[in-house]
């Protein structure tokens, strides 16, 4: 009996401890989280004071002011980025609407022959994208400017000649496409105008295999006047043209409208509204590009003229008189087009650039200039 209660009293002991340490602990937690929330208390306090203005008692004006001078600088952080934001959806919106042409319009504006070969082109890419082993079955007219040729000019002159060269492949039944690898793909800027879906000019895979070969690549033709009768051979599969010539070929184009009794139509006009059918801006880098530029410069889309004034073409030495008189006539003959309206100035000639911001500022016209203290490249 005795050997029993020495054990109980042993083991009552041990829960006495075991309890005691409990308290304690227990007691140090909750003295923990009661200075935690006094702390955390009084910094609410503080910065509540600061941000309503008042005077913390722990600090002193300067401080104070320091706090007032942030809150005010997030404040007016916060409404130029809303401010900018508008700006860019804004933005955004009307470019998108501007490069989404309708089909509908586009057909107002050109000849029937286009509306007639767009949806004969149309039929055709859709057989290749079915069966791209059918390429052999169709014949092609293709603009190239490719690594071998030894002469393409720059990019006007080698889209100058779309007219002459689609209304060719209209009246031979010709797949028209463009190849360009010099000094690199096309594509990188300019991309069929997807939006409306009228001609994809892009070489389908298996046919841009086999002219990569350098094999049977069919015939070259750099003569306007030629083009017509070489592409009318059906022997022929594949004709290909690097076309060069001041006006584009506009006067073969305008003889062959007549000898088939088309509506004479300006070719200027023509090529316009072609582009549009044509092309678009790349995505991944031009488009970009352009409503970076465009917000930047507080431009509207389809509210601003452009011109662009190349300075020394084939030379490196023009007077000042001659850049200055023809920057400012480009700018003059620009705002005819946007009467009151921004004009959007590029050129290749820094005094031209400078020539205009000085006219500009005299005559309180507005002129968006991409200014740069280096040369601009040519």
């Amino acid at each position: 009996v005795r050997t029993r209660r020495r054990k109980a009293g042993v083991a009552t002991d041990r829960c006495r401890k075991k309890l005691f340490v409990l308290w304690i602990s227990f007691g140090a937690c909750f003295v923990l989280v009661v200075v935690q929330i006094g702390v955390m208390a009084y910094m609410h306090h503080q910065v509540g004071e600061a941000a309503s203005g008042k005077s913390p008692s722990v600090a002193n004006g300067a401080h104070q002011k320091k706090v007032h001078h942030a809150l005010e600088k997030l404040k007016q952080i916060s409404e130029n980025l809303q401010q900018q934001k508008q700006q860019e959806r804004r933005t955004n919106d009307t470019l998108s609407r501007v490069l989404e042409v309708s089909s509908e319009t586009l057909q107002q504006r050109l000849p029937s022959w286009i509306g007639e070969y767009v949806e004969w082109h149309r039929r055709q890419r859709a057989r290749i994208a079915a069966s791209p082993e059918t390429w052999t079955d169709h014949r092609y007219l293709i603009m190239q400017c490719i690594q071998s040729d030894p002469h393409c000019g720059g990019a006007s002159d080698r889209i100058k000649p779309i007219p002459l060269v689609l209304y060719v492949a209209y009246l031979t039944n010709r797949i028209f496409l463009i190849w360009w690898d010099k000094p690199c793909a096309l594509e990188e800027f300019l991309v069929p105008n997807d939006k409306v879906s009228l001609i994809d000019w892009t070489v389908p895979e298996l046919l841009r295999l086999h002219l990569e070969t350098g094999r049977n690549m069919g015939q070259m033709i750099v003569s306007s006047d030629k083009l017509l009768s070489r592409s009318e051979d059906t022997d022929t599969a594949i004709v290909r043209t690097r076309l060069q010539s001041f006006n584009g070929g506009e006067d073969e184009f305008l003889k062959m409208l007549e000898q088939h009794h088309q509506p004479a139509t300006p070719y200027q006009n023509v090529y316009h509204h072609l582009f549009s059918v044509l092309f678009r801006p790349s995505t991944h880098r031009v488009e970009p590009l352009l409503r970076t530029e465009m917000q930047q410069s507080g431009l509207e889309p389809a509210n601003f003229a452009v011109a662009h004034y190349r300075a020394f073409y084939r030379t490196d030495r023009v007077s000042n008189v001659t850049l200055r008189d023809s920057s400012i006539r480009a700018v003059n003959c620009a705002s005819d087009l946007v009467p009151g309206g921004p004009i959007y100035f590029c050129s290749d000639s820094t005094f031209g650039l400078k020539s205009v911001q000085e006219y500009a500022a005299g005559t309180g016209r507005r002129v968006v200039i991409p200014y740069s203290n280096q040369q601009p490249l040519h």
